[in-house]
């Protein structure tokens, strides 16, 4: 990506054993998405097996409310994103390295590579679309090297301005994921 047309800072507010709170800021530093996790299974969640419960992620953006569900399971690897109707808009579905990114209809729009599977360290992910157009790089690391709090940067390229919302919540599912939610 040559220039970025938009850059966020991203801030996880929350530990892995709270419910999930992050602050996405623009370039001068005011709230522009909140995302949080709606809990849902009691003592279950203070657990490693809360990865098996579903996942409900609401972000609050200048467009509306979207919401992020996972459904319950072993393989944590599909969600979709919903609008303020409730209709599904985006659906996300991937693994450890690549990401998958399709529209309403299911048919593919972009993919995302992200270069570490591990809960550990830096992750840096692509965000482009079928074309090969990048629409926006994403780059997360931990506060501290055992922290479960992370922070980073979303730069949305001049062409993936319009791609904010799909860009955003791929980068909450990842801290999600980092932190085994």
């Amino acid at each position: 990506m040559d220039a970025a047309a938009a850059v966020r800072t991203i801030e996880c507010l929350s530990g892995s054993l709270h419910p999930l709170d992050v602050l996405v800021r623009d370039e001068r530093g005011r709230r522009r998405w909140i995302v949080r996790e709606r809990p849902v299974g009691g003592l279950l969640r203070l657990t490693k097996f809360r990865a098996l419960l579903p996942l409900f992620l609401v972000l609050q953006g200048p467009p509306g409310r979207f919401r992020i569900r996972r459904s319950p399971g072993l393989f944590r690897s599909s969600y979709t994103v919903a609008g303020p109707q409730g209709g599904v808009l985006w659906r996300m579905t991937g693994g450890l390295f690549h990401w998958r990114i399709e529209d309403r209809g299911g048919d593919p729009v972009g993919e995302a590579t992200f270069s570490n599977p591990l809960i550990l360290g830096r992750d840096r992910g692509i965000l482009k679309a079928r074309n090969g157009v990048v629409w926006a790089e994403l780059e997360l690391r931990p506060r501290s090297f055992f922290s479960s709090l992370w922070e980073g940067r979303l730069a949305l390229s001049d062409r993936g301005v319009e791609w904010e919302l799909p860009a955003v919540a791929l980068a909450a599912i990842r801290i999600a994921w980092k932190q085994s939610r």
